[in-house]
């Protein structure tokens, strides 16, 4: 122990030694040196605005005292008054509270490092001083220090033992809840993962449904609108042939009358040549004449009256056998030709004149009263309907004269 103490003291010498040569050695250089250290100007400032912080290191407070000396032995060295700047600077450094606090507390830590060696080397002295009594002691006891020794060192051993165990079980049980915490993490996640998976796929799947039946309900839509389409053009083509077949029909009826009335005008032409000719020019005239104004203009005509209803004479019931008189007959002259619309114009039409000698016994139609007709005009396609009215008379010497077709 001796030895240890001597060898301690002697490294502490040493150290101060070299530290004190180390200051000398600074000293004899910044005394040769009669210029400036480079950067003088910058590290004074940056080492001012440090020590006017309220915490201070003794480190740079050491370089700027060194700044300092140099300045002052430079300026004395040039036998110029700006040293004394440079004194009183030093001065007031020391004099700041911040920095004599750091002295202070460099101080205070330096002699407790003083007294913490102090201290062990009273330590290790009354140490070596307690083993060399031990010593002296354990050679006057020996045996009986010796087991005690042993048993010192068997409960010694024990009792490490069973602490060994303990801190080995306790890692062994932080290991382990360790592992577990991290399966369990992992298990979690992989969970969380797995379920996310399996509701993107169900969206997807719901989705493409979705689309599924959209698009099927789009393909029905358009099915339905082309069917409809479609039924609306063949009812209106089937109605147009309809059309087409009826007027061809009621041409053909018309045609055959003619041809009818015209035969029978052939057979009585050398009996009344004369009285043709009276009764073209009386149908001319009475043609440009209003129908209110038709009164005797033959010797079977009578005058008709105006004010009669149509709802009663809808009908008209043509019949060779039977004749009747202006009255007598089914049907509303003066409705015909005063009603604006045609389309009632071809349903009276075809129900008074049509209707009526086609579903007559014979051909011929009773035509000894005057009859006031509103024709329908074909031209030469029959799907083509173009209503041309004209107001006519017809009687049995010139019902051919009456119908005039354009």
């Amino acid at each position: 122990m001796f030895k240890i103490f001597k060898k301690s003291k002697k490294q502490n010498k040493s150290k101060r030694e070299s530290s004190l040569d180390s200051m000398k050695e600074q000293f004899v250089q910044s005394t040769k040196a009669k210029n400036l250290p480079p950067r003088f100007a910058e590290q004074l400032l940056f080492l001012e605005m440090e020590m006017e912080q309220e915490i201070v290191d003794l480190n740079s407070v050491k370089k700027l005292l060194e700044l300092y000396a140099n300045a002052i032995e430079y300026y004395e060295s040039i036998k110029s008054d700006k040293y004394f700047i440079f004194k009183n600077k030093t001065q007031s450094l020391l004099l700041k509270p911040n920095v004599s606090s750091a002295m202070i507390r460099e101080q205070m830590q330096n002699r407790q490092k003083q007294d913490m060696l102090k201290n062990k080397q009273e330590d290790q002295s009354k140490m070596a001083k307690h083993e060399n009594n031990q010593k002296v002691k354990e050679e006057q006891n020996l045996p009986i220090a010796l087991q005690q020794q042993q048993k010192e060192h068997n409960l010694k051993v024990q009792y490490i033992n069973a602490q060994d165990s303990q801190e080995n079980a306790k890692i062994l049980l932080c290991q382990h809840k360790q592992e577990q915490n991290y399966t369990k993490n992992i298990i979690n996640g992989e969970i969380k993962n797995q379920t996310n998976e399996v509701l993107k796929r169900l969206e997807q799947r719901r989705k493409s449904k979705l689309e599924k039946v959209e698009q099927c309900s789009q393909i029905v839509q358009r099915d339905r609108t082309i069917s409809l389409q479609i039924d609306n053009s063949f009812d209106e083509r089937k109605k147009q042939f309809e059309d087409s077949s009826i007027q061809k029909q009621n041409i053909k009826q018309l045609n055959q009358l003619l041809d009818q009335l015209s035969l029978q005008k052939n057979e009585q032409s050398p009996q009344s040549s004369n009285s043709t000719k009276e009764d073209s020019t009386s149908c001319s005239s009475q043609n440009e004449k209003k129908p209110s104004e038709i009164g005797s203009s033959g010797s079977n005509i009578s005058p008709i009256k105006e004010e009669i209803d149509l709802n009663q004479y809808k009908k008209a019931d043509f019949s060779s056998n039977k004749k009747k008189d202006n009255l007598s007959m089914k049907r509303n002259i003066n409705d015909l030709y005063q009603t604006p619309n045609k389309e009632n114009d071809k349903q009276l039409i075809n129900k008074i004149i049509i209707n009526g000698f086609s579903n007559s016994s014979s051909n011929q139609a009773n035509l000894d009263s005057p009859v006031l007709i509103k024709m329908n005009s074909y031209g030469k396609n029959a799907d083509q309907k173009q209503l041309n009215m004209k107001w006519m008379t017809a009687s049995t010497n010139n019902f051919h004269n009456a119908f005039q077709f354009n």
